[in-house]
């Protein structure tokens, strides 16, 4: 139902960030996140956009209930799933994620995406 308010497709940018939850399951994947990743992806692969950026949170955590084991295993499989070329990274915490996330958005607008970085 939002996929056409979301508009993936024609989007510029689609960031994922990830931790503990992977999400609830939709008709198209066994979350929304994934299956936005998935638009967002065949979208890349066709015309190189959106951006798609990702950030996978390495905090220490402990599951307190077979569910969030099963919802924190979903999300350790996304991420080896990742496809090769595609651009994801760690980070430890709050102020480490957004320091990352400013630093690439900031080369996205400055046009230095995609030169190494």
């Amino acid at each position: 139902m939002i996929d056409p308010i979301l508009d993936i497709e024609n989007c510029d940018i689609l960031i994922g960030i990830f931790w503990k939850r992977f999400g609830t399951p939709t008709k198209d994947g066994q979350s929304g996140t994934e299956h936005e990743f998935q638009c967002a992806y065949e979208s890349w692969k066709k015309r190189g956009s959106p951006q798609i950026m990702f950030y996978f949170c390495k905090k220490a955590y402990t599951a307190q209930s077979v569910e969030e084991t099963q919802q924190w295993g979903k999300v350790l499989e996304f991420k080896k799933q990742f496809p090769k070329e595609g651009l994801s990274w760690n980070y430890k915490n709050k102020s480490e994620f957004e320091k990352q996330v400013r630093n690439h958005l900031t080369q996205v607008i400055r046009g230095n995406w995609g030169d190494g970085n």
